[in-house]
């Protein structure tokens, strides 16, 4: 996963890799509209991201996704949340 921050180290976009892998679903099913909810909580330590998606193909039912790693960059302690979609 890859997260981009803006010059104000707030969240602005997240990148998943091989995303069709991670969701077990064709690369043609990600070309489609869906719904991502996303949570993204920075400490001192660790950066941890909850994640929801709602795939078309999937019936809506909510696919959840949890992501961690080490604060090696110093991000500044927040929380932060981003709804794309219909959540």
């Amino acid at each position: 996963m890859i997260l981009d921050f803006d010059e104000n180290c707030i969240p602005v976009a997240v990148e998943i890799l091989d995303a069709s892998k991670v969701f077990n679903l064709s690369k043609n099913s990600l070309k489609k509209d869906f719904n991502v909810k996303v949570d993204i909580s920075v400490d001192e330590d660790l950066i941890a991201i909850h994640a929801q998606f709602a795939f078309p193909d999937k019936k809506q039912i909510p696919v959840e996704k949890d992501f961690k790693t080490v604060n090696d960059i110093h991000l500044p302690s927040r929380e932060v949340g981003m709804v794309i979609g219909g959540f």
